[in-house]
């Protein structure tokens, strides 16, 4: 499955917390998770067509279930591209998200437009 989210804008307060700038979620995110959850390496840099990311990944308990992020800030605003599977078939689900990205196109606000 692939799921992609606004958080909000960068600097507003979600659960009292700041939503942080893309670069810096990850490891915010790393120091808030439960135990069980393993990360699967470093937070990694993605340059996609919808901008710069920062990609985690993480098995979550018992290692039925996987998945990675993808934080991405675009005009003050807080993206998250995840995908979530197996981990049988992550690497599958991966590169349907990477490829995805790779035709991403920010259109402009509907106001913008007239």
């Amino acid at each position: 499955m692939i799921t992609i989210m606004s958080l909000g804008a960068v600097g507003a307060l979600q659960d009292g917390r700041p939503i942080l700038e893309a670069a810096r979620r990850p490891d915010a995110l790393r120091t808030q998770t439960p135990p069980s959850w393993t990360w699967l390496g470093p937070v990694e840099r993605d340059e996609t067509a919808a901008g710069t990311g920062w990609r985690l990944t993480v098995l979550l308990d018992g290692g039925g279930t996987m998945f990675a992020d993808t934080h991405i800030d675009r005009d003050g605003w807080a993206y998250v591209v995840g995908v979530v599977a197996p981990p049988s078939r992550h690497a599958e689900v991966a590169l349907v998200a990477d490829a995805m990205l790779d035709t991403w196109r920010w259109i402009a606000p509907l106001a913008s437009r007239y």
